[in-house]
């Protein structure tokens, strides 16, 4: 017998997985129904239901979260910690709606990925297996109870300058790669950004910037520096698209300037909008005013989501408990990190309505 909502979100809340899965991954093997580890993927799969049965609906989420490790405190019905939020509480969600659902017709598959958090290799890898099958899905995320139907992309670059180093004294004679990469900061963050008239406007941060002899007293002129690049597009923008970008606002550069991927671009989480009368948006609205008696927002996502990979195969909605912030600030990967108890067994009801009437 599964745990109740909260007692299995305690659970997976005290296991930590920002550095690993491993923990987390067989915990939920052994304590969720019909699961195991899909090999290829890393994911932990569970099925109900024919074998090819109509619809066939995927529930997802993520059981990695970011670090520091954050550890459990509840207090007032609210639950405190690493993941919490951020998407434990959703992964919970979609735990126990798998667990109540008892298909007559279709069939439901629950597959938690490894690594969204990083590379989403996990769900990638296994939605190029299994993603022709699907139907629809539920990509669980803090969404505050409203439904969303879009997501901006992430799309990441490493830009490498090459310098030539010199005696600092004579700093002249050589060619500083952080001066080059100073240089590439500026006009990357003043870039001339699109804007969708639904999803906003792109941006993009640099994240790090490494290079010359770090921590050391050094009188050297550094040779190589490099900076890693997220970019949050918008549709219709490509990963090759940015990349041309970013190319052509930096060749000028007096540095040897070289862009790529850190790894392959198509598994990034693309930008996407699924029109809002597509059925899976319309039965979790649905589902959403039975269980709440109010009507949820159908709404953008506000930061990018493996959604984007579902969105490839199957109309997806991105639905969960809490938000990932708030008036007070950010909430998901802060110090802060919480969830509301009664969101989360509202969730659950929501997501097992959707599925009863379903499947």
């Amino acid at each position: 017998m599964a745990s109740e909502p909260i007692e299995l979100l305690k659970a997976l809340v005290c296991i930590e997985s920002h550095e690993s899965v491993d923990e987390i991954r067989d915990y939920l093997v052994d304590t969720v129904e019909n699961a195991s580890i899909h090999e290829e993927s890393g994911c932990v799969v569970a099925r109900k239901g024919a074998t090819d049965g109509t619809p066939h609906v995927f529930l997802n989420s993520h059981m990695d979260v970011v670090t520091p490790h954050v550890p459990l405190r509840e207090e007032d019905g609210v639950v405190y910690g690493r993941g919490s939020c951020d998407a434990k509480a959703s992964l919970v969600t979609m735990i126990r709606a798998f667990e109540r659902v008892d298909p007559t017709d279709g069939t439901v598959t629950l597959v938690v990925s490894p690594d969204e958090e990083t590379y989403s290799e996990g769900l990638y890898d296994f939605l190029a297996l299994e993603g022709e099958h699907g139907d629809m899905a539920i990509n669980g995320e803090p969404t505050g109870l409203d439904v969303c139907n879009a997501a901006r992309g992430s799309l990441k670059y490493i830009a490498e300058f090459s310098g030539s180093a010199a005696h600092a004294g004579t700093r002249e004679s050589g060619q500083s790669a952080v001066s080059c990469a100073a240089e590439a900061v500026r006009r990357l963050e003043s870039m001339d950004q699109m804007e969708d008239e639904y999803l906003g406007r792109t941006s993009q941060t640099v994240s790090w910037l490494t290079g010359g002899l770090v921590g050391e007293l050094t009188s050297q002129v550094p040779e190589r520096v490099r900076l890693f690049v997220n970019r949050w597009s918008v549709p219709p923008e490509t990963p090759d698209d940015f990349m041309a970008k970013m190319e052509a606002e930096l060749a000028d550069l007096d540095c040897e300037t070289t862009v790529r991927y850190p790894y392959r671009p198509n598994r990034f989480l693309e930008s996407y909008h699924l029109d809002a009368d597509e059925p899976v948006i319309q039965e979790m609205v649905s589902a959403v005013e039975t269980v709440t008696g109010s009507t949820p927002a159908v709404k953008p996502f506000s930061v990018a989501a493996e959604s984007s990979f579902f969105q490839r195969y199957m109309p997806v909605a991105v639905f969960g408990p809490g938000r990932i912030a708030d008036e007070e600030g950010p909430i998901a990967h802060s110090e802060r990190e919480y969830i509301e108890t009664d969101e989360v067994e509202t969730a659950v009801d929501v997501v097992e309505r959707f599925l009863t009437r379903t499947v």
